[in-house]
C-alpha cells in the first residue's frame, strides 16, 4: 500500500509540476497577448495611414496620367502650331519677296517713264528744230 501511496504522491507531484509549467506558459501567453493588445491600436493606425497614403498615391497617379495624356495631346497641337507657324513664316517671306519684286518693277516703270518723258521732250525739241529748218528752207527757196 505504501508503494501505491508513493506512486500516487509521485504522480501528484508530477501533475503539480506539469500544472505549474502549463500555468507559467499560459501567463507568458497572456503577457504576450496583452503586449499585442496594447500594440494593436498602433498597428491599426499605421495600417490605416498606409492605406490612406496608398489611396492618395493612386489618386495622384491617376491625376498624373490624365495630365500626361493632356500634355501628349497638347504636344500634338503644339507640333501642329509650330508647323503652321513655320508655314506662316515661309509665306510671309514669299509675300515680302513678292512685294520687293513689285517695288522693283514699279521703280523700273518710273525710270522708264522718266526716260520716255525725256525722249518726248527731245523729240518735240527736234520736231521744233525741223519745223524751224523747214521754215528757213521755205524762205530760202522762196528767195531763189
Amino acid at each position: 500500500e505504501q508503494e501505491k501511496l508513493k506512486a500516487a504522491i509521485e504522480e501528484k507531484t508530477q501533475i503539480q509540476s506539469e500544472l505549474k509549467n502549463k500555468d507559467a506558459e499560459i501567463q507568458q501567453q497572456a503577457k504576450e497577448s496583452k503586449a499585442w493588445s496594447s500594440l494593436k491600436p498602433m498597428y491599426l493606425k499605421r495600417i490605416e495611414a498606409q492605406t490612406k497614403s496608398l489611396e492618395d498615391n493612386k489618386v495622384q497617379i491617376q491625376k498624373l496620367k490624365e495630365e500626361n495624356e493632356k500634355l501628349k495631346s497638347d504636344t500634338g497641337s503644339s507640333a501642329e502650331a509650330t508647323k503652321m507657324k513655320e508655314e506662316n513664316t515661309q509665306l510671309k517671306g514669299k509675300v515680302e519677296e513678292g512685294q520687293k519684286l513689285v517695288a522693283d518693277a514699279n521703280s523700273k516703270v518710273q525710270q522708264l517713264e522718266k526716260v520716255k518723258a525725256q525722249l518726248q521732250g527731245e523729240l518735240q525739241k527736234q520736231v521744233g528744230e525741223v519745223r524751224v529748218m523747214e521754215g528757213k528752207k521755205a524762205l530760202h527757196m522762196a528767195k531763189l
